[in-house]
């Protein structure tokens, strides 16, 4: 367990190239580090868990386009079943389709989303960013979902409670619809967090959402603030539709259980 510091009930007020050192290099077909090998042939790669899962064979991402977004991420369901298993044909969420290698459906309405602001009732722009498998996700991708991003870092006591309580919440309600995105931005040290934080945050608490890459300003997080993120975990509600609804949350338990199951999509707006 990281180092818990002040603030622990409440919140955390703010304070040679490898491959693989830089988001998505284990994932771009390309020899970074120029050493004559490439993604999860080289041992820069070696602990990410997609590398982990291929066993040194570099990956081949089909279903980009539409389904996979910039780079060709995300995997193609080719046999039209829902077999439960991550980081292959298929996703574990109930639906068919195209799916991330975390198994996280890729919604078709993505395409049709057209962003308009930060602010609550507006729709929040597109991001892409590197999750735990080395996979590139985008927000617009669970346009069908309420998604709660978590803006966290790994030296953050209050966000490691945050951690395990909404990696419960997901579990509990990945089935009816929610989303959860950590946004990582800063590893024990206060500096930048690279695949193998993502790898290790998502071990530790046993998530089974993204885990994505932010810089350590948490520029993901900050428009939606309005201001520099001064205090973490921050949250962020963003309902199906890509409708922003909170953008107040910050702190261990500012958004609890019940607010959870008011904002899934069966529930809000019939409240």
């Amino acid at each position: 367990m990281w180092p818990m510091l002040v603030g622990w009930l409440v919140g955390c007020a703010l304070v040679p190239s490898v491959e693989g050192d830089v988001a998505g290099e284990c994932t771009d077909a390309v020899d970074n580090d120029q050493d004559g090998m490439a993604d999860c042939d080289d041992p820069g790669c070696a602990m990410i868990s997609l590398c982990q899962q291929t066993q040194g064979t570099s990956p081949t991402f089909v279903g980009g386009g539409s389904g996979g977004g910039p780079g060709g991420g995300g995997t193609l369901d080719t046999d039209a079943a829902d077999s439960g298993t991550p980081g292959t044909d298929t996703g574990n969420d109930g639906a068919t389709g195209a799916h991330y290698l975390g198994g996280w459906h890729i919604a078709d309405c993505k395409e049709d989303i057209e962003s308009t602001g930060y602010e609550v009732g507006e729709i929040a722009p597109n991001f892409v960013a590197t999750d735990q498998f080395g996979d590139k996700i985008e927000l617009h991708a669970f346009c069908d979902r309420t998604v709660v991003l978590v803006a966290s870092a790994e030296w953050c006591g209050p966000c490691q409670m945050e951690a395990e309580a909404l990696g419960a919440s997901f579990d509990a309600f990945e089935q009816d619809g929610l989303m959860i995105i950590t946004l990582l931005g800063q590893d024990v040290d206060y500096g930048a967090t690279d695949s193998e934080d993502l790898d290790e945050w998502a071990s530790q608490f046993d998530l089974t959402h993204p885990v994505v890459m932010d810089d350590t300003d948490w520029s993901i997080a900050e428009p939606y603030l309005g201001r520099t993120v001064d205090a973490i975990p921050y949250l962020v509600v963003i309902g199906p539709g890509a409708e922003v609804l909170r953008t107040d949350l910050v702190g261990t338990g500012a958004l609890s259980e019940d607010m959870i199951i008011d904002y899934l999509p069966g529930n809000y707006g019939s409240r």
